[in-house]
């Protein structure tokens, strides 16, 4: 049986939906629930530790988590456009390694968080911490080759996610 996929020359709509919906979820968690430093400890301490902090960045891990398992599936069941014509062959390997690495750490980020909280394990925290560094990073580089891509080479890549 051929498993192979026609050829893609965009996103679905759910893909694009479901990107998006994971940019602001990312946003919202960064910017206004990441003060998880301050309750971790006090859990540790046998405290309680439950703010709405705390609960609002709990559920998001969990929406990220369900996000990034849903987009793989529909990654791997309708596909993905390829690069633009000209894109070269550097700038493709990196972009398969930044995405495969966007989409590890959305599935690794809430499991060990959860892991952390949890299980008052402090050795997943710090893990968490560092990935969580690790995926502001690559999300760095993603937002920049997508503007290198738009600006410079000119190909309209930034029309796939549209």
């Amino acid at each position: 049986m051929d498993t192979t996929l026609p050829a893609v020359t965009a996103y679905s709509p759910m893909q694009k939906r479901l990107h998006w919906a994971v940019v602001i979820l990312l946003a919202l968690q960064y910017l206004f629930f990441d003060g998880m430093g301050r309750p971790f400890h006090q859990l540790m301490e046998g405290q309680d530790a439950w703010t709405t902090t705390v609960v609002i960045h709990l559920a998001i891990g969990v929406l990220v988590l369900l996000a990034a398992l849903w987009r793989l599936s529909l990654r791997r069941s309708h596909g993905v456009p390829e690069e633009p014509e000209g894109t070269p062959a550097r700038a493709k390997l990196a972009s398969k390694a930044v995405h495969y690495g966007i989409y590890a750490l959305l599935v690794i980020l809430p499991i060990s968080g959860s892991v952390a909280w949890f299980g008052k394990i402090g050795t997943p925290a710090q893990v968490h911490e560092i990935l969580t560094n690790v995926l502001l990073a690559l999300v760095g580089i993603h937002v920049l080759a997508a503007l290198v891509h738009q600006f410079v080479w000119k190909d309209n890549l930034l029309l796939r996610m549209k």
